[in-house]
């Protein structure tokens, strides 16, 4: 209750499940969603407080790719903050071309306007930054022991394309890792 803005990825419902799921939620905030049947992966889900936002805002939300990615624009007079809520799983070049047009556009029009207009990214891109590893923690334990060393992270589908979408923007991660994929055993920071 005390966070203004949160982005979920792998959601796995449409703006119904997620009312029906948490039924009180429409009072208390802004509800965007961006589903696709049959609901088994993806689904992306933007929450504003209602409170933060206040009533001299208008809140749109523009479904950019079905259950991947989500457009919020919060307006008030001549000022404008733009949320994009991203799962980098599975887009086409389709998908990344609309996503390359439209978020260019924003992108360049808070550059106009930096005093206007922000745009702010986040959500799950499934990749590692250039120049990170993943952290295994039999690698710990290796390192700890001192044998063996990081290792090298594969390009993986879409890395170049959103590495020159952002390539003039502030990229902003915790320090710790972020995600746990039970799959490989591997804690990383693939959520931006």
């Amino acid at each position: 209750r005390s966070t203004d803005v949160i982005l979920l990825q792998e959601t796995h419902g449409d703006l119904e499940h997620v009312l029906t799921f948490l039924p009180e939620l429409a009072r208390e905030v802004h509800v965007g969603c961006s589903s696709a049947a049959p609901f088994t992966a993806g689904g992306v889900v933007t929450l504003l407080s209602r409170k933060w936002i206040g009533g001299d805002c208008a809140v749109d939300h523009t479904v950019a790719v079905e259950g991947r990615v989500l457009r919020t624009c919060i307006s008030g007079g001549s000022h404008s903050l733009v949320l994009w809520n991203i799962h980098n799983h599975e887009l086409d070049g389709i998908a990344t071309q609309v996503v390359e047009d439209l978020l260019g556009r924003d992108l360049a029009t808070a550059a106009r306007l930096p005093l206007e207009s922000m745009v702010v990214c986040g959500g799950d891109f499934n990749y590692v930054s250039f120049g990170e590893a993943t952290l295994r923690p039999e690698d710990v334990a290796a390192a700890a022991a001192g044998a063996g060393a990081a290792r090298p992270e594969l390009v993986l589908p879409l890395q170049h394309f959103w590495t020159r979408v952002f390539r003039s923007c502030f990229e902003i991660s915790c320090d710790a890792p972020s995600h746990f994929s039970a799959a490989s055993n591997a804690f990383n920071r693939i959520d931006k």
